[in-house]
């Protein structure tokens, strides 16, 4: 980036606070012109600010093309209250254009987690955002935009990572190898030493393993699987997977005694899977504590409760998520207290009637649930009544189209006709029966 870019920013960014609203709303085009003149200088433009041929009133801030991927543009600078809304209208204006068409939201205001948690919300990610201190990041260190636009697709389109710091871009290219939390140090155990060094080779860690005893073994397994989370998140954040590698070596090559296993399930369902369950709902951790769940103790199952159905309250809707929950929690059906269970189901037979495909874990687990019948028909029934009735929070005025509006309803839960038995001829009859129940005839 050219230092005439970066004075041009900051002096944008210096405007007083108390200026008029036309001055805000020119810095706002200017900030839009200045970003378009960046890409055009890294020679990545496609097209300035422009309205789109078949609607005038849909306008596109910018179009670039990075790597063959064409990526359209949302340039904003407004002061504070950016509504989630501009990102929706923002993620349908991509969405209607050709298949493979990307995003760009920048914003030079800070956006609240929850802007950035509706990126993927039922839907494929598509839009790459920008925002805050990452733009403070990029005409600092003028950096090129399409270098971190770069490795941020790559980044996202193999990991379930909603935004990327421009500071993690940084660091990755300064080669920065400093693990996130709390390391053992000073330490007596050579694995330990040899994982957080960063620079041990594959053969010296091996060897550390096959000469190291028992007690050692089971410390440096305990230390990997505390801490793997963030090391997981270390290495998608900086695409540098040195210190995971090392993590794995342990893992794989050492099973610690019962008596250890016990207490670090404990830990692992307590405690890990809150703080990571991406990293966390692996098979390889999966795998190893499922069998040792029955061990922990009542408190721990309760937390363990706790998180998961705060878990899913917020992840339903998120498929990443909810393959992330079912793959933790399929092992434990059969060991889960009825109350657990029934508070599972609701957001299984949800996504049993949905139109998530059946080979993905979130459906294929629900499938499984109703077919086997391991959700007894009181609960599904139970559940069909409540879900009738709080679709009538889908229309504000039932008085125009009622059939209409009632096909809708009786499409939307017409996979659980089967299961209860009911003709399909006579599901639409039948959720007629119970809406009549809830907002009369």
């Amino acid at each position: 980036m050219n230092i005439n870019n970066t004075n041009r920013f900051k002096a944008l960014d210096s405007m007083p606070k108390k200026s008029s609203l036309y001055a805000f709303q020119s810095r706002g085009r200017e900030f839009e012109t200045l970003i378009n003149d960046v890409f055009q200088d890294e020679g990545v433009l496609l097209r300035r600010s422009y309205h789109t041929a078949d609607n005038s009133s849909e306008q596109i801030d910018g179009a670039i093309e990075v790597n063959g991927r064409v990526f359209l543009l949302e340039v904003k600078w407004v002061e504070s209250g950016l509504a989630a809304s501009e990102l929706f209208s923002f993620i349908g204006k991509v969405e209607n254009k050709f298949h493979g068409t990307l995003g760009i939201f920048l914003s030079r205001a800070e956006l609240a987690e929850n802007f950035i948690n509706a990126l993927n919300k039922g839907r494929r990610q598509s839009v790459i955002v920008i925002h805050g201190k990452d733009v403070d990041d990029i005409f600092n260190n003028q950096l090129k935009i399409s270098d971190y636009i770069t490795h941020t697709f790559k980044l996202l389109s193999y990991d379930h990572v909603l935004h990327y710091p421009v500071t993690n871009y940084i660091n990755s290219q300064a080669g920065n190898q400093v693990l996130p939390g709390k390391i053992a140090s000073p330490t007596t155990n050579p694995i330990i030493s040899l994982i957080v060094s960063g620079t041990t080779t594959t053969s010296d860690l091996n060897q550390a393993i096959i000469s190291a005893n028992d007690a050692e073994l089971d410390d440096a397994f305990s230390y990997v699987v505390k801490r793997y989370g963030r090391a997981y998140k270390y290495a998608f954040d900086n695409v540098n997977f040195s210190f995971l590698t090392n993590f794995n070596i342990v893992l794989n090559n050492h099973i610690p005694s019962q008596r250890e296993l016990n207490s670090l399930a404990e830990v692992y369902y307590t405690e890990l899977t809150k703080q990571s369950l991406q990293a966390y709902s692996s098979p390889k951790f999966v795998n190893l504590f499922s069998s040792h769940y029955d061990q922990i103790s009542e408190e721990a199952k309760e937390l363990f409760k706790t998180n998961i159905l705060e878990a899913w309250q917020e992840g339903l809707g998120n498929y990443d998520r909810e393959n992330e929950l079912t793959r933790l929690i399929r092992p434990l059906w059969e060991k889960l207290s009825k109350s657990f269970k029934e508070k599972l189901e609701y957001y299984y037979l949800s996504i049993f009637v949905s139109d998530r495909l059946d080979k993905f874990e979130q459906k294929s687990f629900a499938n499984t649930l109703v077919y086997d019948n391991l959700i007894e028909r009181p609960a599904v029934e139970a559940w069909l009544d409540k879900s009738i009735k709080d679709s009538k929070n889908w229309f504000s005025d039932w008085s125009e189209n009622t059939n209409e509006k009632v096909g809708v309803i009786s499409r939307s839960y017409v996979k659980i006709a089967s299961y209860l038995n009911i003709d399909k001829t006579a599901w639409t009859d039948f959720v007629r029966e119970k809406l009549d129940l809830t907002y009369g005839k």
